[in-house]
């Protein structure tokens, strides 16, 4: 395993790195109950992963992405401010619906400054163009641009799969 120059925060969670990921500076992880990443993905500078996330092998994320599988409370109590919903929540209903994991296949590109929001599923094989803001999933082999991010075309060889 490779690891430049990180901040990894395993806080309440767990954070696993397989054999040969490489983070570059910068690079943030803070594990709400588990980051995993995949043998062979590289993480470009000034990275932030936060909560529930899997990325697989030989994934290429380029510099500053950011994604959470968690979201603040702001809709539990009536007139109450964002702040105070927070501290009000317990920690089992808190994961329970406000923390979506994030799961990110194989050989996935993320371009620079994209965002991947909670809840998303990226398939193998795919590319999130840069500047992009994944609400939906993403099936296997898609090209994604945009904000919100939306299919342009497959990787050649992945039509239709």
């Amino acid at each position: 395993m490779t690891v430049k120059s990180a901040l990894l925060n395993a806080g309440t969670g767990e954070i696993k790195l397989d054999d040969g990921v490489w983070l570059n500076s910068g690079v943030e992880l803070s594990a709400l109950m588990r980051i995993c990443i995949g043998e062979g993905t590289t993480i470009q500078r000034n990275v932030t992963i936060n909560g529930d996330v899997s990325i697989g092998k030989e994934c290429l994320l380029a510099p500053n992405i950011f994604m959470s599988s968690a979201s603040h409370v702001h809709d539990r109590y009536a007139g109450v401010s964002i702040r105070e919903q927070e501290r009000r929540i317990a920690r089992e209903d808190f994961l329970a619906h406000y923390n979506k994991p994030i799961e990110i296949g194989d050989d996935v590109w993320i371009g620079a400054n994209a965002v991947i929001m909670p809840g998303i599923e990226i398939g193998s094989h795919s590319v999130i163009g840069a500047n992009s803001v994944v609400t939906k999933d993403v099936p296997i082999g898609a090209i994604v641009v945009g904000g919100p991010a939306k299919i342009i075309k497959f990787r050649f060889g992945f039509e239709g799969l």
